[in-house]
């Protein structure tokens, strides 16, 4: 099956992946959406669909992202609320049927560095916490998982090497056993 994009862009038409364009050409060329076309050959039929469509506010942040089916049916719808910083305050999420399904809410430090993610169901009621820790570098050095009562799930703690970069994460149950490691390897260019 072969797949085009096409993205229409406040009325012009321009190949592109809308995701691959930063805030600030959104907000350089004053773009308020983007829709995302599907147009797929199968079987030597052409189908064509609206696959997504993502609105923005005039500071280049998504505030609204409906995506569909190949049928046109609703497959999700996401809107985003920001602090004036251009950060994160909540994200919604809702289902096909157009209900709540879950909201996030951000927290951020005076530095701007996030230190906590709270998911909600859509009634409200609180499903699981993050907690986040950075040191004096603004680097995050774990994140901590809580469930709704408060207690630990999980925790991940984040090195770095001596250039800053991060150099390994590692995953623990709420008992300290460790679950996972995940290792970052940076190759950088050198000259001959």
């Amino acid at each position: 099956m072969r797949s085009v994009l096409v993205c229409l862009l406040c009325g012009f038409s321009f190949a592109c992946v809308s995701f691959g364009q930063s805030r600030k050409d959104i907000r350089k060329n004053s773009i308020r959406s983007c829709t995302e076309t599907m147009l797929s050959y199968c079987d030597g039929k052409e189908h064509v669909w609206t696959e997504s469509i993502i609105k923005y506010d005039k500071d280049g942040n998504v505030v609204e992202e409906i995506s569909y089916e190949s049928d046109g049916s609703l497959r999700d719808k996401k809107t985003f609320r920001y602090h004036s910083t251009g950060k994160v305050l909540e994200e919604l999420n809702y289902g096909r049927e157009g209900v709540l399904e879950s909201k996030t809410t951000f927290s951020y430090d005076d530095d701007g560095e996030k230190l906590s993610e709270k998911r909600f169901s859509g009634s409200g009621e609180i499903i699981e916490w993050v907690k986040y820790d950075v040191n004096k570098l603004g680097q995050r050095i774990s994140e901590s998982y809580y469930d709704s009562e408060g207690k630990l799930l999980r925790k991940s703690v984040i090195s770095y090497d001596t250039n800053g970069l991060r150099k390994e994460k590692k995953n623990y149950t709420s008992s300290d056993k460790l679950l996972s490691v995940k290792r970052y390897n940076f190759k950088t260019s050198t000259k001959d």
